[in-house]
């Protein structure tokens, strides 16, 4: 009988520590003054997808923001992540929003095909809603950060911006100089107690049972995007981490003679999460700072 109980009593202590982990309480995306929509670029069943949002207001020649998800993950859930915190913006600064579905077996290594599926979908954009295509920026979480350092690498000239969170470049990656010379300003956020994108780099995992493939520390791949823009560091908040708050947001900045940066934030104590005010996100992947919104700082990086 005691032994019944005491498995019992387990089973509750686990159940409500799965709950708490686990439970993040989803908030419809309102569509505000805008329009949502699904579009599709190709035939079945090699047909790729995208879901657009556009600001009711949105005039021509307006820039566009490519927001791409993370793994296992659709561009309805990036859209539950961060479509409040983004599509605000988009209708204070002017400009449209495209969520991309990566392939089913994610966005992988940034094949040709994901390039230009990418590249088919700003035409698509441009022939539809009259975007600018010199004004196009890009925004992932995940491994959708990976693929914007892809991006960035292997279509430069197509980029205005980049950003990208919980991210670092893969270890195994070995990408040469950008195309054409040409470097994108990056933003890069990343928290320091996330466990599954490590900021100090190396393999990452959640407690063993979800493992990552090895990246670069968070510093080393700002400092590999730096370097492809001759920027030199100017600005090193990490020195003095010991001296701030959990949470607290630590800049470094690289800045080259033609302007072009590279900005990295480091969420003290952050996990594998969008910081931002409007969607509180499961608790096992680390903490979040709701005074950080990732889509203003984006904007505001990307001057729109």
């Amino acid at each position: 009988m005691w032994i019944v109980l005491a498995l019992l009593v387990v089973l509750l202590m686990l159940g409500g520590a799965a709950i708490y982990l686990l439970h993040a309480r989803r908030v419809p995306v309102s569509l505000g003054q805008g329009t949502l929509a699904h579009r599709e670029l190709g035939s079945a069943p090699l047909a790729r997808h995208y879901d657009t949002y556009v600001p009711r207001e949105l005039v021509p020649d307006a820039p566009l923001v490519i927001a791409l998800h993370g793994e296992r993950q659709d561009p309805a859930a990036m859209r539950g992540l961060i479509g409040q915190a983004l599509e605000q913006q988009a209708r204070v600064c002017g400009f449209a929003v495209a969520y991309p579905a990566a392939q089913p077996a994610g966005w992988g290594s940034g094949s040709p095909e994901d390039i230009a599926f990418i590249q088919a979908m700003i035409e698509a954009m441009a022939v539809e809603h009259a975007i600018d295509v010199e004004r196009v920026y890009v925004l992932g979480y995940g491994s959708g950060g990976q693929m914007v350092y892809r991006l960035a690498l292997a279509v430069p000239q197509q980029l205005a911006g980049a950003a990208a969170i919980a991210a670092s470049l893969p270890i195994g990656d070995a990408p040469g100089p950008a195309a054409g010379g040409v470097a994108v300003p990056m933003l890069i956020i990343n928290g320091t107690a996330d466990r599954l994108n490590p900021f100090e780099g190396g393999s990452g995992s959640w407690f063993g049972l979800a493992r990552c493939d090895a990246v670069r520390s968070s510093m080393a791949t700002a400092e590999f995007f730096a370097q492809r823009a001759g920027a030199r560091l100017q600005q090193d908040d990490t020195v003095s981490a010991h001296q701030l708050p959990k949470l607290a947001p630590m800049r470094s900045l690289w800045r080259n003679p033609q302007g072009v940066t590279v900005v990295l934030y480091a969420l003290k104590g952050g996990g594998h999460v969008v910081h931002q005010p409007y969607v509180r996100q499961p608790r096992w992947l680390g903490a979040m700072n709701p005074g950080f919104d990732v889509a203003a700082q984006a904007c505001l990086f990307w001057q729109l």
